[in-house]
């Protein structure tokens, strides 16, 4: 454990030079936690994973990763899937959580498979609020001719979510759990 002062802001850093984050045999991962509560966690980070956060915005117990897509008794596992359209690179996502600072961002670009299913999996605390905001950047939502994307959302399996890729250039869904 280390001390921090609260009234600054930090970025946390962490890099992995094989690639694959922490994923060898399906048990690393890090946490960080602040007054004893988990701010953020992650073990699927590829090379680089980088979080701001600050002490003085108090303190919001925040998604985490699945272990072996399971998540402890006190969390909510939460799944949005994205299926593209034809332009997969025009889509973007970004989640975020209500009164705290963690955000989960997969910028347009990321997406380079068509007609593909995208799966994105956490773990809510529960009685907690994420903000999904789908968007594209040609600004015709996931519509190619007669083909469209879909946008679905589950918590433990129950589907909340379920859109199709008709929005614009963005769409914005609340799920609380």
């Amino acid at each position: 454990p280390i001390c921090i002062p609260k009234q600054d802001c930090y970025t946390f850093k962490i890099e992995d030079t094989y690639g694959d984050g922490m994923t060898n045999g399906n048990y690393g991962y890090y946490a960080v936690k602040l007054d004893g509560v988990m701010i953020f966690t992650n073990r699927d980070f590829g090379s680089v994973d980088t979080t701001s956060f600050c002490p003085s915005d108090g303190v919001a117990e925040s998604p985490v990763r699945p272990i072996n897509g399971f998540c402890n008794s006190n969390y909510k596992l939460f799944q949005i899937t994205v299926t593209t359209d034809g332009f997969p690179t025009d889509t973007g996502i970004q989640l975020t959580q209500r009164g705290s600072t963690w955000t989960e961002n997969v910028p347009s670009g990321s997406l380079d498979k068509p007609y593909t299913p995208y799966a994105f999996d956490f773990c809510l605390p529960r009685n907690t609020c994420v903000t999904a905001i789908i968007s594209d950047s040609y600004g015709d939502g996931m519509t190619v001719g007669n083909s469209q994307g879909s946008i679905e959302a589950t918590v433990d399996g129950k589907v909340v979510v379920s859109r199709g890729g008709n929005f614009g250039s963005s769409l914005s869904e609340e799920v609380c759990v």
